[in-house]
């Protein structure tokens, strides 16, 4: 099978071109002289700002609108049938009735937009050439900086039999109190996907992937799940964690630990919370918490700015879209554990010395880090082989002797000076910025 790539499928613009595209479409939605319906088809729109524009049945088929914004945008009825679209800013815009199928929207904020009766099943871009041969037509999403291109791959009849088209991609999207109801969503891929508050009355969601997805507070009246992938989702928290083996409420537990901290053990007590959930905590800013064994816990959410987690047994911990600014996580054992969307700016993450030479390095090991902000955080000699760092900031970071084997750095952005003495053997994806 020959995969080669197809640049000439993208039209080239300028802005002002682009300015007068959506300048006529906005004159026609308005019944005004010189209007003229947009077609941004095929078009490298990376970076672009549609904020507030009225793009209603506007042509985006293909794409690429990686980190564009359309914030408060009018989309209703617009075709973005598998456009680019990671990254993107879609917050309080309105997609009523858009068709999104097969488009790629992960890491998107769509938090209050409006869904409604969106078509987001699957989608296929495929073309016959003269000589009657069909090839399928794909985004390249191992590097988001190369120059738009689609990819071209021969379809065989069986293949395409076997192979369903791809499906709408929200994975790691944002989707906070979004209006989805009547959205059809059959077969998307929704794994780790935020969707706090959303509503979702009378969506088709079944085949769906909404592995490690946040539903709390969502509203699923009369919603077609049928064979939707839910394992590792988040509803609503744990009140009473005693099933769990923790005896006292969790608040109690942790302030026992600090008095444990502070005492030098001689007060207070040791706090195990494996397995717990603390979204009901209202804070963990500046806690404490050195020692803290809690594997598998659950702090989605939490702020945790400047927490001392010294040591602290994190393994495989829900860690995503936490506040952890300048927090102490030196030799802390974080393998496993779900960082996504989490704030780590300034956090120390580096060697936990224990002896003059003696020191337990930071594991993060098989962690999730994508989309976190690890700008200005200290990862001398943390191991992280086989992480995932994909669209992370690691501008300005301190990485001497840091251990990335095998991790991923898709999308992620980090200074060429950082990684000249850190060990990325068969890394993936890494783009290095210049200083």
């Amino acid at each position: 099978m020959s995969i080669k790539p197809k640049k000439a499928r993208y039209r080239s613009a300028t802005l002002q071109e682009v300015e007068a595209i959506v300048s006529g479409h906005e004159n026609l939605m308005a019944g005004r002289r010189h209007g003229v319906r947009a077609d941004l088809s095929f078009m490298d729109l990376r970076g672009l700002d549609f904020s507030y524009r009225n793009l209603k049945e506007a042509n985006f088929t293909g794409s690429v609108l990686q980190g564009s914004c359309f914030g408060g945008a009018c989309l209703d009825d617009a075709v973005f049938f598998c456009a680019d679209m990671r990254s993107s800013d879609l917050n309080e815009a309105s997609l009523r009735y858009a068709d999104l199928r097969g488009a790629i929207l992960t890491g998107s904020d769509l938090s209050r937009a409006d869904l409604s009766h969106a078509d987001m099943t699957e989608g296929v871009l495929a073309e016959r050439l003269a000589q009657g041969s069909l090839f399928l037509l794909h985004h390249d999403r191992a590097d988001p900086d190369a120059p738009a291109a689609l990819f071209q791959e021969r379809a065989l009849v069986e293949r395409f039999a076997k192979s369903p088209p791809r499906s709408c991609d929200l994975s790691d999207a944002l989707l906070r109190q979004a209006n989805l109801t009547r959205a059809k969503m059959r077969r998307a891929n929704l794994c780790s996907a935020d969707l706090q508050g959303a509503d979702l009355t009378e969506a088709n969601i079944s085949d769906a992937n909404l592995s490690g997805a946040v539903l709390t507070g969502a509203k699923l009246h009369l919603t077609t799940t049928d064979n939707a992938k839910m394992n590792g989702i988040l509803t609503g928290s744990r009140e009473d964690n005693r099933s769990l083996g923790v005896s006292h409420s969790v608040q109690d537990t942790l302030e026992r630990h600090s008095a444990w901290v502070a005492s030098g053990g001689t007060e207070g007590s040791v706090a195990v919370l494996a397995n717990a959930d603390l979204r009901n905590v209202s804070s963990l800013a500046h806690q404490q918490l050195t020692g803290l064994a809690a594997p598998n816990a659950v702090f989605f959410g939490l702020n945790m700015e400047g927490v001392s987690l010294q040591g602290a047994k994190l393994e495989n911990a829900d860690l995503r879209h936490t506040n952890l600014r300048y927090a102490d996580l030196r030799g802390a054992r974080l393998s496993g554990a779900n960082l996504c969307h989490a704030d780590l700016r300034g956090a120390n993450l580096g060697p936990l010395r224990i002896a003059k030479n003696r020191a337990h390095r930071t594991s993060l090991q098989h962690a999730m880090l994508r989309y976190a902000n690890l700008s200005t955080a200290q990862l001398d000699h943390v191991n992280a082989s086989g992480a995932d760092l994909s669209y992370a900031d690691l501008c300005e970071c301190s990485l001497k002797k840091a251990e990335f084997t095998e991790a991923c750095f898709t999308g992620a952005v980090a200074d060429h000076s950082a990684f000249l003495q850190a060990e990325f053997e068969d890394a993936e994806g890494l783009r290095l910025r210049a200083v």
